[in-house]
């Protein structure tokens, strides 16, 4: 199973704070994924990406449900 370090959840935040993800062409195809989608579809989708890439599917959920 992959692990997120905490060093690793600061730096994606600090890319993502920085904007330098928006032109990333992952980025966009995030967005266009998410677009039209409640929070619950959003969520949902979230949690079967990263379960799809070897993460810990209630190790996310928790993630999500604490902000």
């Amino acid at each position: 199973m992959f692990q997120i370090t905490p060093q690793m959840l600061q730096q994606g935040m600090q890319m993502l704070m920085s904007g330098k993800l928006n032109n990333d062409p992952r980025m966009q195809q995030f967005q266009q994924l998410m677009a039209g989608k409640s929070y619950a579809q959003q969520k949902e989708t979230l949690l079967n990406f990263a379960q799809s890439r070897g993460f810990d599917r209630n190790m996310i959920a928790q993630l999500l449900n604490s902000h």
